[in-house]
């Protein structure tokens, strides 16, 4: 075999080699760019609160409000840190959602159990309530609501439908959203400054945020059993989140 034939397959060898590599490169980033991104746990707090649902910052941000589920069905309010500070008195058919509306230093409250939507004083004084028909499945109802500045908020549906509704002052759905492949939504915040929502699915251990304007969805796998409220301070952009199992509270930056 001549000088020009051997060098040749060499050629082709070295051609072939490099498509492999090429092949393989691209597969491994297209791998990569499918997974879910990582969170890091700061610190975690037990806490007192049996069964912690839902989740929302207080006042400046100081302290944190916390619902429990059924059987206790109540209020806490309690330290960054998971001290108990205090109860309210009021109690729920079956509380799952909770946010604070800064403006007007109020508590809204997701009931799964009636689908509703409950208006309150920090001191359980109840102002409205508002009822809606989305799905007669127990326990397949509200877990979670966020609220937006403007006047409008956003409520998480568990399943049947698992959507995400936005309803305005009027207290009617004017729009919906889902997320692919999510198995349940467990929790719910709206961030005002940046017009996402964060989403917690305690089945499919994920964060999940939600650009409400450009729709980009970003996932985040959280190592977090029983998931069931999150809440974003913007003061260092880092999240807590409450595990309804285990009666812990997370704190975590992506």
């Amino acid at each position: 075999m001549n000088n020009t034939i051997i060098q040749g397959l060499k050629n082709l060898v070295q051609f072939l080699l490099g498509i492999s590599i090429l092949v393989a490169v691209s597969f491994s980033c297209s791998e990569s760019a499918t997974g879910y991104r990582q969170v890091e746990i700061i610190a975690t707090y037990d806490l007192s609160v049996p069964e912690p649902s839902g989740l929302s910052f207080g006042k400046n941000y100081e302290t944190l409000w916390v619902v429990s589920d059924s059987p206790d069905n109540s209020i806490y309010q309690i330290s960054l840190t998971g001290t108990l500070i205090q109860k309210l008195s009021i109690k729920g058919d079956d509380f799952e959602g909770i946010a604070y509306d800064h403006q007007n230093d109020l508590l809204w409250v997701a009931d799964e159990k009636n689908c509703s939507i409950t208006k309150m004083t920090t001191q359980g004084v109840v102002l409205s309530v508002a009822e809606f028909n989305i799905s007669q499945i127990p326990n397949y109802g509200l877990e979670g609501i966020g609220l937006a500045d403007s006047g409008y908020y956003w409520m998480a549906h568990e399943k049947e439908p698992g959507a995400i509704f936005k309803v305005n002052k009027e207290n009617s759905i004017v729009d919906q959203l889902t997320i692919k492949n999510l198995k349940d939504y467990s929790g719910l915040f709206f961030d005002n400054d940046s017009g996402k929502l964060w989403i917690v699915s305690d089945e499919s251990r994920l964060l999940v945020s939600v650009d409400t304007k450009t729709k980009d969805i970003v996932k985040y796998s959280i190592p977090i059993e029983k998931a069931e409220g999150v809440t974003l301070n913007p003061l260092d952009n880092t999240f807590f989140i409450v595990s309804d199992s285990q009666a812990k509270l997370y704190h975590l930056k992506l």
